[in-house]
C-alpha cells in the first residue's frame, strides 16, 4: 500500500493556566493522544514516527502554558469518531481534523504560536 501523508492543524494561539504537569509535559500528552487517535484510525499501530515529529514539529520544549480548554481537548479526542477526526475526500484523501476544543491549548512564553498550521504527519 503507498504510504501518504496526513496532515493535521493546529492554531496554537490561546494562553491558560498549567496544573499538575508542565506544559511540556501537557504538550507530549496532547501529542501521544493525537497520535494514538489518528493512528487507530487508519490501522497503524506504531506512533513513535508520529510522536516524534509532532513533538518536534510543536517544539514542546517550548511550550510555556496551556488553555482553559486542555482537560476538554483531550477528552473530545478520545471519544470523537474517526469519522469525524478525519475528513475524507471523493477522492479518498483524508485529512485530520481536530475538535473545536483543540484550537489554542499551547502557547509559547513570547505568544506565538508554538508550530505551524499544518503539521501532523502519520503513514498510511
Amino acid at each position: 500500500m503507498a504510504k501518504r501523508l496526513l496532515l493535521l492543524w493546529a492554531c496554537v494561539v490561546v494562553a491558560g493556566c498549567g496544573g499538575s504537569s508542565s506544559p511540556e509535559d501537557k504538550c507530549e500528552d496532547f501529542v501521544d493522544t493525537v497520535c494514538d487517535r489518528l493512528s487507530s484510525c487508519v490501522g497503524e499501530e506504531d506512533t513513535d514516527d508520529c510522536v516524534r515529529e509532532g513533538e518536534d514539529a510543536l517544539g514542546c520544549a517550548r511550550v510555556t502554558s496551556v488553555s482553559s480548554t486542555y482537560d476538554d481537548c483531550i477528552d473530545d479526542l478520545e471519544d470523537t469518531s474517526c469519522e469525524a477526526l478525519l475528513d475524507t475526500d471523493e477522492d479518498g484523501n483524508s485529512t485530520p481534523a481536530l475538535p473545536l476544543t483543540c484550537r489554542g491549548v499551547l502557547r509559547t512564553g513570547i505568544g506565538a504560536p508554538a508550530m505551524p498550521a499544518s503539521f501532523w504527519r502519520l503513514a498510511r
